[in-house]
């Protein structure tokens, strides 16, 4: 069950890079849930990341003898150039479980770095 408050995490996104990759770790055991990913750029939707499309990953982990899921963004090139210089984009993280409860997370903003190399 998530919490009643998500908790916020402001992302730091390197444009035109793949690492490092986002990474979360929930003191949960979250196997058989999907996960999911939005990005919204200005306002506007632009990635729907989900575990059931492949998209993101989540794993059962043991961290000090308690169950954890670790949920990992394999970021592409073209997923990391959608973000703007600036803090102009926003992301919710989100947990459905496999008996149909929903709830969020985590969330925050992203703010876009670099993004001057050559891909």
């Amino acid at each position: 069950m998530p919490p009643s408050i998500p908790g916020h995490y402001d992302l730091p996104i390197w444009r035109g890079t793949t690492e490092p990759a986002f990474v979360v770790q929930i003191k949960i055991d979250g196997t058989g849930s999907e996960w999911r990913l939005r990005v919204a750029v200005r306002g506007k939707s632009a990635l729907a990341l989900s575990t059931e499309d492949g998209s993101l990953v989540a794993e059962a982990v043991t961290i000090d003898g308690a169950a954890w899921t670790r949920i990992t963004w394999p970021r592409t090139l073209e997923q990391s150039r959608i973000f703007p210089l600036g803090r102009l984009a926003s992301y919710e993280l989100e947990q459905v479980e496999p008996g149909g409860g929903q709830g969020l997370w985590l969330e925050g903003g992203i703010e876009g770095l670099g993004g001057l190399n050559d891909d």
